[in-house]
């Protein structure tokens, strides 16, 4: 009697890694609501803990990553997630001694927020640049558009994000450093240098002819959702405009996409 051992081919991997892509979705989705309750809410959900938006950052880590794992092979993803939280931790730490408040002090308990806010940050404003620049993505110096429009979105992403975490600081008492718009230019400079060093990791070998994928995009709004619900409750008009504006000029970019594109 032989025996027949079961075929683990590219399909298989794929078809798992969509299911699970898919249950990651599904939690962060809710997690999402939860935090956005706590917003709206006078008396905060749970009271004063942190872990709501923490279970919510690590849920969103998970989505980018395996949103990057359909594209590309699995120790490429285990790169890029090492890569990048080891550039900008490295980074973080050098500005810190400079005096650069590029982020707020957090306890050493709290090391691994900081790389996880970079991951889903990075790697969900590489995929809307890859939306945008779909129907351009043969051009000459389409890597450097993707990089320096990539910079330009974690640059936005960055602006709302400060707010959101000053708004937090009183009920997760993490800290918050002085909100600053060289912030996020800094923040788009790192994305640069961050973006250069994985992007060895991050180019597909074999590309592939596939759907648009627009979970990235999913996530990227209901992000920048929480960021505009918490400046609209803390009465700050401008930075409601700018997380508006910013978000309206991304959507109406991505309108011009093509259907389909070409993993690069």
């Amino acid at each position: 009697m032989r025996l027949v051992l079961p075929v683990h081919n590219e399909r298989t991997r794929s078809s798992a890694t969509e299911v699970l892509h898919r249950i990651c979705f599904g939690l962060f989705l809710a997690q999402w609501f939860i935090v956005w309750l706590r917003l709206l809410v006078p008396q905060k959900l749970f009271g004063p803990a942190y872990w709501p938006e923490a279970t919510l950052l690590a849920l969103g880590t998970l989505v980018a990553l395996l949103s990057l794992a359909r594209e590309l092979p699995i120790q490429n993803v285990l790169l890029v997630a090492g890569i990048i939280p080891v550039v900008v931790s490295l980074a973080h730490k050098l500005a810190a001694v400079a005096g650069i408040p590029l982020a707020p002090k957090l306890p050493s308990s709290h090391f691994w927020i900081l790389p996880m806010i970079w991951l889903v940050t990075l790697l969900v404003s590489r995929d809307v640049a890859r939306l945008i620049l779909a129907q351009w993505r043969r051009a000459p110096i389409h890597g450097l558009r993707l990089i320096g429009l990539t910079a330009l979105i974690v640059a936005l992403g960055e602006f709302g994000l400060e707010h959101f975490w000053s708004a937090q600081a009183d009920l997760n008492g993490l800290g918050s450093p002085p909100i600053s718009a060289f912030n996020a230019v800094w923040w788009a400079a790192l994305a640069v240098v961050a973006q250069v060093l994985a992007t060895p990791a991050l180019i597909d070998k074999k590309p592939l002819l596939r759907p648009l994928n627009f979970s990235p995009l999913a996530l990227w709004l209901m992000l920048n959702c929480l960021f505009l619900t918490s400046a609209w409750r803390a009465n700050a008009s401008l930075t409601v405009a700018a997380i508006s504006i910013g978000n309206l000029v991304l959507i109406v970019l991505l309108r011009r996409s093509n259907r389909q594109r070409t993993n690069y």
